[in-house]
């Protein structure tokens, strides 16, 4: 085949996918968000003439009890006695913990954790009030629900924390041992696929054995330290946390932790009969254990251990979540399937195979191997389009959250990988047959010159080494997705946020103005068509000036946060934006958490939202004193971000 055929021929299959792929993001339907707080009883905010009896937590998917749970905090911190988590009968989207004893008048806070389907910690808190508040505790707690609610028909729903900390030590450690996980089961499916039915004789080769043995110890440490990650990872609490059994206990309760215990138990019997199967295929000529049909059972009992090691990781994932899933679950284990076989033989074919040999003993095992994979590159076109459509669902996700940005640079690579499968096949078609003469014989062949037919399988090993290379970058990225927020739940999150910003707007205009108005103290009205502005004032409680850097051009400035006034309850928190110039600037994206670190309650996502330019405004909820870390996230380009912190005494 030419170069220009080759290229054409790639260019093709480039435009398609990519069409394709998006012609499905553009027909795509309504986002969904999967285990997401859709309600509170008692509500955020609320206030109670009695008493509750219990407090529970409505979610969009079902949740899971392990690593789980729900505290009540009264107005000094100090922790309400409560019952064990439960789901009410046949209804797993919902969490109910009972109250035991009554509570006294005041201010409760409630926070929560759970994981999701999915696998993925989500946290968050509330406040409510039983009986009047006080006049320390400042407005009532109902006037923020318009500024904190999570979207449009969840004005009750507490405001949530993502429960990813992917700068911390156990977060860095999760994400190497699920690249590692991934690595193990390559080897694990895709070495013996190739040694059963592209190279029988493979299983008399000790460099072939010895892959084998280290994908399978390799997938079973990888499966133990995400066992033990997983509790610290996530209660964010640190690597140490791995040694307490009560921990690991309550892992194995949750979906994922039953998921990587049947892991390892596959993986143990999968171990004994791949060595009963080699043993029995040692002691047989190859000329037995070649014939297309022997090779054919072998694959298939191959392919169906493989879907049972695949089907741990789709039943605990993003898979696992949202709507069709059984499909989905399916299609992420051909998926994952068909990764394993193409780029575990990619392996083998590079590392075990070609090295020292020549075209003549390697013709029909790089002929074989090419057809496997094709109709892997098929399959995983298929379930890679459908997954895309699944997870992002339109343009605006894959362009504009990170789980669309790292999913257009994995299917990058792919296509890096496809562009060099494409060379291998055409060596593939140039040496199906073995040449009428040699290609050059040793007596016409200068001393010291290299064999041309060994050059032939060089050029080829360095082409399939290639493709290992990328496909570990692949393997990286596939990891990270795993625990990154799907493009339709981020882009749902983000048209929720923009629909609360009106009602916070409103709310903290008038807001504004109560506190620097009128001399009695009183909250005034705000005029129509006021713009609320920022408050000038010297240093006082509540207020803190950032200095900020995000390292790129214009990335320079501060932050000047104001809590103001600095109580426990409703309060207004300003944050002007200034350049180095000294003048308010509007940055991309600005964000805003709050957390207590004694006793813990958040982080806390706080609604943000536009009053003038470089002028911000939020409602939050203090519904304890202490010193709470106001984190503020600001993003000055597409690349640009950086976050900083300031502590604020909350009186």
């Amino acid at each position: 085949m030419s170069r220009r055929r080759l290229i054409r021929r790639c260019a093709t299959v480039v435009a398609a996918v990519v069409t394709t792929w998006l012609a499905l993001l553009v027909g795509a339907g309504q986002a969904w968000a999967h285990a997401d707080l859709v309600s509170t009883q008692p509500a955020n905010g609320q206030r109670l003439a009695t008493a509750p009896h219990e407090v529970r937590l409505t979610f969009t998917e079902p949740v899971d009890l392990g690593l789980g749970a729900v505290k009540v905090l009264d107005s000094a911190g100090r922790s309400v006695r409560t019952g064990a988590l439960a789901h009410p009968p046949g209804d797993a989207t919902t969490v109910a913990v009972p109250i035991r004893g009554s509570l006294r008048a005041g201010v409760y806070t409630v926070t929560w954790q759970v994981t999701s389907s999915d696998s993925h910690p989500v946290r968050g808190a509330f406040a409510f009030t039983v009986g009047e508040p006080s006049a320390a505790a400042g407005p009532d707690p109902a006037e923020a629900n318009a500024g904190t609610g999570t979207g449009a028909g969840r004005g009750s729903a507490a405001v949530e924390a993502a429960g990813d900390d992917a700068y911390s030590l156990i977060g860095v450690l999760s994400g190497v041992v699920r690249a590692l996980a991934f690595a193990g089961l390559a080897l694990c499916v895709g070495a013996p696929y190739f040694v059963a039915v592209c190279w029988p004789a493979g299983t008399r080769d000790p460099r072939a054995l010895r892959l084998l043995r280290y994908g399978g110890i390799g997938l079973a440490g990888a499966t133990v330290a995400a066992l033990l990650f997983y509790g610290p990872y996530v209660a964010e609490l640190p690597v140490g946390a791995i040694a307490r059994p009560s921990l690991l206990a309550e892992t194995l309760q949750t979906r994922l932790g039953a998921a990587l215990v049947v892991r390892l138990l596959l993986l143990a019997v999968l171990a004994v009969g791949g060595w009963l199967l080699l043993r029995r295929l040692a002691r047989r000529g190859s000329d037995q254990t070649d014939d297309r049909r022997t090779r054919t059972l072998r694959g298939a009992g191959v392919i169906a251990g493989a879907a049972a090691l695949a089907a741990t990781w789709s039943a605990a994932n993003h898979s696992a979540a949202g709507v069709q899933v059984p499909v989905a679950i399916v299609a992420d284990v051909v998926h994952l399937v068909a990764m394993a076989v193409w780029l575990g033989g990619l392996v083998a074919l590079g590392v075990v195979l070609l090295p020292g040999r020549g075209v003549d003993g390697v013709r029909t095992v790089v002929r074989r191997f090419s057809a496997t994979a094709m109709a892997c590159v098929a399959a995983l076109a298929a379930t890679g389009l459908y997954q895309a459509w699944r997870q992002v669902g339109s343009v605006a996700a894959l362009t504009g959250t990170d789980y669309g940005g790292v999913l257009m640079l994995k299917v990058a690579l792919v296509l890096v990988i496809l562009v060099l499968a494409f060379g291998a096949r055409s060596w593939v078609r140039r040496h199906e047959r073995p040449a009428v003469a040699p290609i050059a014989h040793s007596s016409t062949r200068r001393r010291g010159a290299p064999d041309p037919a060994n050059s032939e399988v060089a050029r080829l090993r360095r082409s399939v080494v290639g493709e290992v290379g990328v496909a570990g970058m692949v393997l990286i990225l596939t990891a990270v997705l795993v625990n990154t927020e799907t493009g339709r739940t981020a882009l749902a999150k983000e048209d929720s946020a923009r629909t609360d910003v009106a009602g916070a707007t409103a709310l903290a205009g008038g807001d504004a103005r109560g506190t620097t108005g009128g001399q009695d103290g009183t909250r005034g009205a705000a005029e129509p068509g006021a713009t609320p502005t920022m408050p000038t004032m010297p240093t006082v409680p509540g207020m803190a000036t950032i200095p900020y850097d995000t390292g790129g051009p214009g990335g320079q400035g501060t932050i000047q946060l104001v809590v103001q006034p600095p109580k426990v309850g409703v309060t207004t928190m300003h944050l002007a934006t200034v350049g180095k110039d000294g003048r308010p600037v509007d940055p991309v994206e600005i964000s805003a958490a709050a957390k207590l670190t004694e006793p813990d309650v958040g982080p806390i996502n706080l609604k943000v939202a536009k009053a003038s330019q470089g002028h911000y405004i939020s409602l939050p909820i203090f519904p304890l004193a202490g010193q709470w870390t106001i984190t503020v996230t600001i993003r000055t380009s597409d690349v640009d971000q950086v976050t900083v912190t300031a502590p604020v005494d909350i009186g």
